[in-house]
């Protein structure tokens, strides 16, 4: 068992040397791949709007990357002189997949910096798959979902194991003034937290794979945000909440991020769409657009309502990759119920 382990330790020893002379040979002497360390925020976030060409502030990448008792699930890799060059990350979130609860991992901000050593070595995936060998796992991370771009996804779907990818379904509504009504539900704004969790209690076995939209996700997601307002509507009926929306107002267009419905009564959804409505009205917003899948009663009463189902500006796609035996990444891109608000994008 010794000589086995003593012989398992030189064959690392052989790969590791001669990845480093392959290394060397193309101008990447000296990278190295590893965890995120306190104080690599500077340079990440100076890579990543490089990268992006946006100017994302300090005080942003701490809100996305909150500190988790485990650490930040962040995988590097640096050059001497040059700084980061690449990065794989994910924030931990909280789902659940056919009704059983998992951790899993929101993969966001994945980058790596266009020069040709850089592509040479396949860094970025690389990249990845180090961050897959420290973080995969039942007890760690369970599985990867997310939108990623289209060479991020081309190269995923070669090399990495993502799941064959769905497009994301877009709704958009033209935003008009609409004939009165009285609706049966009471529409309040602004977050109620303990309507939050009431609300996802009573909802939950309708959604039950994919992420866990209670008080505490609302929180997470939207109400802690340093610089993006968001604005918070419950549908009550019967002094009981029965559905729950989230948007964001931009100049021209109002994004309608969240939906929780407990799917007992048209006549919430349908207030809770005029609630929103009228918020874009009076933001002069000239659109609402939303996320939402095509075969069920939310997509249908939209329809009804006058919103259209259109291809997604940037023919956004999502995906996933299983880290755990239990789960198969094909099925969890099926099955997982998505949001606007999953995406890092609003």
């Amino acid at each position: 068992m010794r000589r086995s382990a003593e012989g398992q330790d030189r064959r690392s020893l052989d790969v590791s040397k001669r990845r480093a002379e392959e290394d060397e040979a193309i101008g990447l002497t000296g990278l190295q791949i590893r965890p995120y360390e306190p104080g690599d925020e500077v340079g990440i976030n100076d890579a990543f709007n490089r990268v992006n060409g946006l100017q994302r502030t300090l005080a942003e990448w701490h809100w996305k990357f909150s500190p988790e008792a485990e650490g930040r699930w962040i995988m590097l890799a640096s050059l001497p002189e040059v700084g980061i060059v690449s990065q794989f990350a994910a924030i931990p979130t909280r789902v659940r997949v056919k009704e059983e609860p998992f951790r899993a991992g929101q993969n966001v901000d994945a980058f790596c910096l266009r020069r040709q050593e850089l592509v040479q070595g396949r860094v970025f995936e690389r990249t990845a798959r180090e961050f897959y060998r420290a973080f995969a796992g039942p007890d760690r991370l369970a599985f990867l979902y997310g939108f990623p771009g289209t060479r991020h996804l081309r190269l995923g779907r070669r090399r990495l194991g993502y799941a064959t990818p769905r497009p994301v379904c877009y709704w958009l509504r033209r935003v008009h003034r609409v004939a009165s009504w009285r609706p049966w539900s009471r529409v309040e704004q602004g977050f109620d937290e303990a309507a939050a969790d009431e609300l996802w209690q009573r909802a939950a076995a309708r959604y039950a794979t994919g992420v866990i939209r209670d008080a505490r996700w609302v929180e997470r997601r939207y109400a802690s945000h340093p610089s993006t307002q968001y604005s918070y509507f419950t549908a009550w009926r019967r002094g009981e909440p029965r559905a729950r929306g989230v948007v964001r107002v931009e100049e021209e267009i109002v994004r309608w991020t969240e939906l929780v419905w407990d799917g007992e009564e048209l006549s919430d959804l349908r207030a809770l769409d005029r609630a929103v409505l009228a918020l874009a009205i009076r933001s002069g917003a000239r659109q609402v657009s939303t996320w939402m899948d095509d075969e069920t009663p939310e997509a249908k009463l939209l329809t009804q309502q006058g919103w259209e189902r259109k291809a997604h500006p940037e023919s956004l796609h999502f995906t996933t990759v299983s880290l755990t035996a239990s789960l198969e990444s094909d099925d969890l891109c099926r099955q997982f119920g998505v949001a606007m608000g999953d995406s890092d994008l609003v």
